[in-house]
């Protein structure tokens, strides 16, 4: 990763230091004790704000390590970062109208942050399957149709938003489930 980009001066390190220490208060200071009332929907809130904490602490490390990457302007750096944990501080920075930021990538794996990712993901597929559940109980029949308007909504132009919830799973989460081909019953894509 250091082969492309450039560390980042040690002045805006310190900067990108102090935000992400702030952040990862801010995200503490959120995550109440566990209750038993609390619905999947809570808890999914309490692991994101544990994640998000822990992801600022490990950056704030990396760049008082002198750890941070020095991204300037709009420079493309996504293709770099794919699949790896990363936090990127524009500090508003200027140098010739250009803005300039501290980029941290989480080279090496974080046990604690993979612990909160596997908890988030099982905890968001149990949400899942409970929302499917009345979908995948009904008859084969009754899914092959419901299966076959979506497809024909999914393939329809021009593309509109969606009127009705599909499978009983809200249009913003049809990214996290798939359909089985062999039973038409619909499952969390992680599961």
């Amino acid at each position: 990763m250091q082969a492309h980009l450039k560390v980042a001066p040690q002045d805006l390190q310190d900067m990108a230091q102090s935000l992400f220490l702030r952040q990862a208060q801010h995200f503490k200071s959120e995550i109440k004790p566990p209750s038993v009332s609390d619905s999947l929907v809570d808890l999914m809130v309490e692991l994101d704000n544990q994640f998000s904490a822990r992801l600022r602490v490990v950056a704030a490390e990396k760049t008082g390590a002198g750890d941070g990457l020095l991204i300037i302007g709009d420079r493309d750096y996504q293709s770099r970062v794919i699949g790896k944990h990363h936090l990127l501080w524009q500090g508003g920075e200027s140098l010739f109208d250009t803005g300039v930021g501290v980029l941290v990538v989480l080279d090496d794996r974080d046990v604690v942050l993979e612990e909160i990712e596997r908890s988030y993901v099982d905890t968001r597929i149990v949400w899942l399957l409970g929302m499917l559940q009345v979908f995948n109980n009904k008859c084969y029949e009754d899914r092959f149709q419901e299966v076959q308007d979506y497809r024909r909504f999914q393939n329809a132009k021009p593309f509109k938003e969606p009127t009705k919830d599909w499978f009983g799973v809200e249009w913003r989460y049809h990214n996290l489930i798939v359909i089985q081909a062999s039973t038409l019953q619909v499952v969390p894509r992680d599961a």
